[in-house]
């Protein structure tokens, strides 16, 4: 198992937190971590020099059996983007593209001969404990479980769904074409997001039992458990647009990890989320 973060700078861990606070999370699950490996990507030199330091003591007391840690400038450079504004359509595009830039960098470097991927955003701040052990249960090649945040919010990721997209019509196709500034923003027609999965029992013949899996279309990536052999036959997170790509042009949806599972079914995979079992970000 290798447990993947991307790291931009020390204030990625999410308000008032910390790397300490990122690794105490991993360790309340219920796994041996000496038999893992932990590996980062961090865009800040500062924030790469505090981990570098942690680190040291953090070894001498209880460790991955090894820890990959890259500095990547250039993802500092390239995600300026506020965490205020970072939902915002008309940046989204761009955010997205860097994040799986980041991403990729991380797979190609990080992953050796491990079996399985997690990856784990940084801000993350409470996974069921035996949350590994399930996935591993499952037996299936792509998971997700369905990110919460505070009390009020069922569904913060909504990269994870089933069912149909928006597609441009032919007016819009042209000025895809024609106008490098045009924008064609895509979003759901008819898909279902883990959160109304979860309300929908009778539809998709479900108790709200944790256990029950759904297959998707597009992941998220707060949490993604990956088989590692997927990445290693060529599936990646798309920086670009990918389903309606040409020549000329990339397309109108399927980026970063939502471009995962369109990807990963060409060549025999599947991907699942767990809309009944919770993580909060």
């Amino acid at each position: 198992l290798i447990v993947l973060s991307v790291i931009g700078h020390s204030e990625s861990y999410g308000p008032k937190r910390t790397f300490q606070d990122f690794l105490e999370l991993l360790a309340s699950l219920e796994y041996d971590w000496n038999t893992a490996t932990l590996g980062l990507l961090v865009g800040q030199q500062e924030e790469y020099d505090n981990i570098i330091s942690y680190l040291d003591k953090y070894e001498s007391e209880s460790s991955f059996s090894k820890i990959v840690v890259i500095n990547s400038i250039y993802i500092e450079k390239s995600n300026t983007i506020d965490r205020g504004s970072r939902h915002n359509d008309n940046i989204q595009k761009e955010r997205r593209r860097n994040i799986s830039k980041s991403r990729n960098f991380l797979v190609t470097n990080a992953i050796s001969d491990e079996s399985f991927t997690f990856f784990l955003d940084s801000d993350m701040v409470k996974i069921p404990k035996d949350m590994v052990k399930v996935f591993l249960g499952t037996k299936k090649d792509v998971i997700v479980p369905r990110i919460a945040k505070g009390a009020a919010i069922e569904n913060y990721d909504f990269n994870s769904w089933r069912g149909r997209r928006i597609k441009p019509t032919a007016e819009e196709d042209k000025k895809m074409d024609t106008d490098p500034n045009y924008y064609f923003v895509p979003r759901p027609d008819g898909a279902h997001h883990l959160h109304e999965i979860m309300h929908m029992k009778d539809k998709y013949k479900h108790n709200g039992e944790q256990s029950f899996l759904v297959e998707l279309d597009a992941v998220g990536g707060a949490i993604l458990w990956v088989k590692s052999e997927i990445f290693k036959q060529g599936v990646m997170f798309p920086p670009y647009y990918i389903i309606g790509t040409k020549w000329e042009r990339e397309g109108y949806d399927g980026i970063e990890t939502e471009g995962l599972c369109y990807q990963a079914k060409m060549i025999g995979y599947s991907c699942w989320g767990m809309p009944n079992y919770v993580a909060h970000h």
